[in-house]
């Protein structure tokens, strides 16, 4: 708190430097405390509006509920906006989002947040643009087109020194351009660098709504389902279309498709992490961005996987039958061999031991190329081989390589 308030005392005199009555600028030694960002916007906002404003000016040509029913960032937040409001009540936060014209069209957050938020139209329906109200998060994360945060006296209108805000843009997956950013704003007592984590973390798993729905409009074959591959490589497919699918999502799938039953976003959050110091907002807006991915077939509130073919899954289930033809099948490597997530971990060496005792009892040479430097399996599968059998010659082979 003592190092907040004293970035908070710079910033004011900073600030009283530039726009108090016969204010001079810079400080005699030439420093101002002020971010060079924070400056640049601040002297573009002199040509626009005043730092005397009581609150935000409001859009009166346009219903915000309107605008939201209308807005291509709905659905995208409506995605998310349990992990939002979560976030926003617990901490302290308002959340808001902003369109690419400088409008708030929804906010959540705690009722006394909301209430003070309101008494500035923090609000939907307030323009929060630069032109409208000067150096602010949302029209930096904006102009700029990357996240920003503005803390107390860096913002231009005194209004809202007592605050600071955190904001990361949302773009058109077809165009790139933004289409506006989501926010998270509280009493300047509560920032704290992670804000701005979160709200990036938030902001791309709204993002990955939006990319899904568009990858959504390429065609596929009605009534395919999402097939999973994560043995031996890492692949999204619907119908005759590959998704990439990155290796956070791929564990998340895996570990929810070997559950037995739903899981608690800590159940889910401590198999993928364990003792790591990851935020559990990090990995619920992953969860966000696996179930955009893949059409909404994991649950909320408890997660679970539906209507979604694994590989890992029928492995596993063809494990537990005893059927050494699905097994040799199925297997064509280890489970994520590149992951280090506690519980994929432990997962990936039950199968491969499993698996190895398939190949050594069953002897099957699909899962001998399988294993090609374990001497045991290779030894297992030649021995048989009936005499004469045209397969012996390359289970020598791979018995001279296991061997040596």
């Amino acid at each position: 708190m003592a190092d907040l308030r004293s970035t908070r005392a710079r910033a004011e005199a900073a600030w009283r430097r530039r726009f108090s009555e016969g204010g001079s600028g810079p400080a005699r030694n030439g420093r101002d405390d002020v971010r060079d960002e924070v400056r640049a916007s601040w002297e573009r906002s002199v040509h626009a509006t005043t730092v005397d404003l009581a609150a935000a000016p409001v859009d009166e040509q346009h219903d915000p509920a309107d605008l939201w029913r209308a807005s291509p960032l709905r659905p995208a937040i409506e995605a998310v906006a349990d992990e939002i409001r979560e976030l926003a009540e617990d901490r302290g936060f308002v959340a808001a989002v902003m369109d690419d014209d400088g409008r708030l069209l929804w906010t959540a957050g705690g009722r006394h947040m909301r209430r003070r938020a309101e008494t500035v139209n923090f609000a939907p329906g307030g323009r929060w643009d630069e032109g409208s109200v000067g150096t602010n998060a949302l029209a930096l994360a904006l102009d700029q087109d990357r996240p920003a945060q503005v803390f107390s006296a860096e913002h231009y209108a005194a209004m809202v020194h007592g605050w600071c805000c955190f904001a990361a843009p949302l773009h058109d997956p077809l165009t790139g351009r933004p289409l506006g950013v989501l926010d998270l704003s509280s009493t300047w007592d509560r920032a704290h660098p992670m804000a701005l984590a979160a709200v990036r973390a938030l902001a791309m798993a709204a993002q990955a709504v939006l990319d899904a729905e568009a990858r959504s409009r390429v065609p596929v074959p009605t009534g395919t389902a999402y097939q999973v591959t994560v043995l031996g490589g890492r692949e999204l497919r619907r119908g005759g279309v590959v998704v990439p699918l990155a290796l956070r999502q791929a564990e998340i799938v895996t570990l929810l498709a070997l559950a037995d039953g739903d899981l608690t976003p800590e159940q889910l959050h401590d198999q993928l992490h364990g003792e790591n110091p990851v935020s559990l907002i990090t990995t619920k807006a992953d969860v966000s961005h696996v179930r955009s991915l893949l059409g909404g077939a994991v649950t909320t509130r408890r997660y679970a996987l539906g209507g979604v073919d694994t590989d890992v899954g029928r492995l596993r289930d063809a494990l537990r039958d005893g059927c050494a033809h699905d097994v040799a099948h199925l297997y064509k490597g280890p489970l994520l061999p590149e992951s280090d997530s506690p519980a994929v971990a432990e997962w990936r060496e039950v199968l491969d031991v499993a698996v190895r005792d398939v190949a050594m009892t069953s002897g099957l040479s699909q899962l001998a190329d399988r294993m090609p430097y374990d001497l045991a399996v290779q030894q297992a599968a030649a021995d048989k081989l009936a005499p004469g059998d045209p397969r012996t010659g390359w289970a020598k082979a791979r018995l001279s390589r296991a061997g040596g």
